[in-house]
């Protein structure tokens, strides 16, 4: 026969599962306009955060710290103050089962668009009599940007006095005073200077 015997005990070591970090945004990207930003993380985690950083080239402008996933999944929202790019990233932490990762996806803002009406009042005024031209200037969602309002004329013929004796802007409204007014053969107005835009308008 045979005698009992017992075995040497075996050592496992059980490794942290890798994990890879996928980042999405969602939403429309505009100045001022909210964003959702999606870190997805595989395979799903039992445990550890999600921290979200969003930047431009030189300066962190949001952060969504420490986000517990949920199926694998955390999302932190935002907004764009500001037309340009961004990068979002996202870093899972890991815990004891599942390893740390990155991931991050640029995101580029658009300026809002924007529309320029240019009238004047040369109906009502003689030759020679100052011209008071108007821009009026609105977003899409009808509300007055903020910026300047820069003017410049082309004409076949050359204007007696300079142009734009007097200017102002306020609440998506320019206007613009000349001492003489262009005769039937031209007169092209061009301005919108401020915030990104960069809008003609003819007259």
């Amino acid at each position: 026969g045979f005698k009992a015997s017992t075995s040497k005990p075996a050592s496992l070591a059980v490794a942290a599962a890798q994990t890879t970090t996928t980042v999405t945004v969602t939403g429309s990207p505009a100045p001022g306009t909210p964003l959702t930003a999606l870190a997805t993380i595989a395979p799903a985690p039992d445990g550890g955060t999600a921290s979200f950083t969003i930047a431009t080239a030189s300066a962190t402008v949001a952060t969504c710290p420490n986000i517990a996933p949920s199926g694998g999944t955390a999302s932190c929202s935002f907004t764009p103050a500001n037309a340009g790019q961004y990068t979002v990233t996202a870093v899972y932490s890991g815990d004891a089962n599942y390893l740390k990762s990155t991931g991050s996806v640029p995101v580029d803002v658009q300026p809002i668009s924007t529309t320029e009406t240019v009238g004047d009042n040369a109906a009502s005024v003689a030759q020679g009599d100052p011209v008071v031209f108007t821009a009026v200037v609105s977003a899409p969602d009808g509300t007055a940007p903020a910026g300047s309002v820069s003017w410049t004329v082309s004409s076949s013929t050359s204007l007696a006095d300079s142009f734009c004796t007097s200017t102002t802007y306020s609440d998506g409204t320019a206007t613009c005073t000349v001492n003489t007014y262009l005769d039937e053969s031209g007169g092209f107005l061009q301005g919108w200077d401020g915030e990104g835009h960069d809008l003609t308008a003819g007259d």
